[in-house]
């Protein structure tokens, strides 16, 4: 399960990188 998740995040992040990181960057930030 953990590891479909994280390719599937993998994935989203590959097909939107700016998306994503807009959203990742402020959580590591916080």
């Amino acid at each position: 399960m953990r590891s479909k998740a994280m390719l599937v995040v993998y994935f989203r992040a590959w097909m939107q990188p700016q998306v994503w990181a807009a959203v990742f960057f402020p959580i590591q930030v916080a």
